[in-house]
């Protein structure tokens, strides 16, 4: 049996269609916990951290807490939408509550190894550039092989997104590239967006929770999906290409 070929059309393909798919399960469990990450940075009196990206002046323990809350919220969101997609891709369905559920067992390993990976990418950044691109895409499934796989320590992880990976980097670093370029767009747009109409507190509100749960589905679904494509190339786990 031929194994399949990584390209940027075959994975756009994809991640159409699962995005077009898994978006209403995808959304819902993004924007509760966006919601609730809103709630909570605003009962400490920094709601200003999520409606706009300007720098915290000074640091607090409130602070500190609002940002320790919040990236764990996010992960616990990665985890839940991963699994969801993921099981979609090998032609499983699943509940709300089972991808809430596969998130919360997957949390504490997918923290440590967004961590690790984040601290590697950014030592490697600071030598000249180069190391810490090669790091990005070598590591860049380290997520989704943390939910689907449950490897029994975290380098295995490591190891098997830099197995998934080989062969097929230059492809994954261009489609980091085109991804970042449509994002930028899609930023300048919201940016013009929000100042054209001038929205009230309310409604901004409702409107960033809305735009960053989007942004999270999106970012998930490319993953999983380039998870699931490297898994048909590389060990043809059975994961089909969907029509």
């Amino acid at each position: 049996m031929p194994v399949p070929r990584i390209t940027l059309g075959s994975l756009f393909h994809q991640s159409v269609i699962a995005f077009r798919t898994n978006f209403a399960q995808s959304f819902s469990i993004a924007l509760v916990g966006h919601t609730v990450m809103l709630v909570f940075s605003w009962s400490l009196g920094n709601l200003h951290l999520m409606l706009d990206n300007s720098p915290p002046t000074h640091f607090d323990i409130s602070l500190i807490a609002v940002y320790t809350v919040n990236f764990v919220i996010e992960m616990f969101l990665t985890g839940s939408i991963m699994f969801g997609v993921i099981q979609h891709l090998s032609g499983s369905k699943v509940t709300i509550s089972q991808c809430m559920y596969a998130g919360l067992s997957v949390l504490f390993p997918l923290i440590v190894v967004s961590i690790l990976a984040g601290v590697g990418i950014v030592f490697g950044s600071l030598l000249l550039l180069v190391p810490g691109l090669i790091l990005m895409v070598m590591w860049s499934v380290v997520g989704p092989v943390t939910v689907a796989e449950r490897p029994k320590d975290m380098t295995a992880g490591f190891r098997r997104s830099r197995d998934l990976t080989k062969g097929a980097r230059w492809t994954i670093f261009v489609g980091f590239l085109c991804y970042l370029f449509i994002f930028a767009i899609f930023t300048v747009g919201i940016g013009y967006f929000s100042e054209r109409f001038s929205l009230s507190v309310i409604p901004y509100t409702l409107f960033i929770i809305i735009k960053q749960s989007i942004l999270l589905v999106v970012v998930v679904v490319l993953l999983s999906v380039l998870y699931s494509a490297l898994s048909i190339a590389k060990d043809n786990t059975g994961i089909e290409e969907e029509a």
